[in-house]
């Protein structure tokens, strides 16, 4: 059995879900200009239950409107994590009065001159296993070295290192990649305006595991290697799959540089995940 939460009519049972959201914004806080216009929902997937929360502006401050929580629906019997979130904001939607969901039960987003939807989606994902990935990298000591640095600054499990140190047979990475079938392949290599034709031969490598597996089971992949080799690896692999870009994380051989590339790491870790919720 689910339970809601309206504003006006405090449950005990929800109040560390209220607790929390109205610790982040309360009542009386003003808001920054660029979003005093906006509404917005939080969504909390996790391992047990799937939290919803409507908060918009009313006279220039945010406001707390509405929550609704329901059994994040990952397990058996429904095996899908968007049952919960649409029972989740359809109790957002009986208290609050308003329409969130549009044809198929997709959030509507921004929202309309009618009032449905909202502004502004903000998601946390707790549920499930760290994302198997695969890290790609020229020499064991340098970018492949930086490559697996930078998936262990988000939530994965590298489940293969593939470089040239190691390097086997194509097909056995290839193979590799296909019985793991990783969310995520992370390749780097090449000092900027370095290396070019070993790091093009990964990517090769890893553009033919991508047309082997079936397009539902193929990983997501971030570049962050030799910017000069930023546009063809894209132009390469983005037939594949959805590739991301990033700024060199190993632009000398001496320098490791995670920091620009961890916001994209970001992205393309929650794009994966809201993939599973959608």
């Amino acid at each position: 059995m689910t339970k809601t939460k309206a504003f006006d009519n405090e449950q005990e049972d929800q109040g560390a879900l209220v607790d929390t959201q109205e610790n982040k914004v309360s009542q009386g806080q003003s808001v920054p200009v660029e979003l005093r216009s906006g509404s917005l929902i939080t969504l909390d997937v996790g391992s047990v239950h799937t939290r919803v929360a409507l908060f918009d502006i009313v006279e220039g401050r945010a406001r707390f409107l509405a929550a609704g929580i329901a059994p994040t629906s990952a397990n058996p019997p429904l095996f899908d994590v968007s049952e919960g979130v649409r029972v989740a904001l359809e109790q957002v939607e009986t208290i609050s009065g308003r329409f969130l969901l549009g044809e198929g039960g997709s959030l509507i987003t921004p929202s309309t001159e009618e009032g449905y939807g909202v502004d502004f989606l903000a998601s946390t994902l707790s549920l499930g296993p760290p994302l198997k990935t695969v890290v790609v990298g020229l020499l064991d000591k340098v970018s492949l070295d930086s490559v697996t640095h930078l998936a262990n600054t988000s939530y994965t499990q590298v489940i293969a290192s593939v470089g040239l140190n190691n390097m086997q047979k194509p097909e056995s990475y290839i193979d590799l990649i296909q019985k793991t079938r990783p969310d995520m392949i992370l390749i780097a290599g090449g000092t900027d305006n370095g290396a070019s034709k070993s790091v093009l031969r990964l990517v090769n490598m890893v553009g033919m595991a991508l047309f082997l597996l079936p397009e539902e089971n193929r990983p997501k992949v971030l570049f962050a290697g030799n910017l000069a080799l930023g546009k063809q690896v894209h132009n390469f692999i983005k037939p594949l799959t959805s590739i991301q870009l990033a700024p060199n994380i190993r632009p000398t051989l001496t320098t490791e540089r995670l920091e620009p590339a961890e916001p994209v790491l970001t992205d393309t870790y929650r794009s994966i995940h809201l993939s599973r919720v959608a």
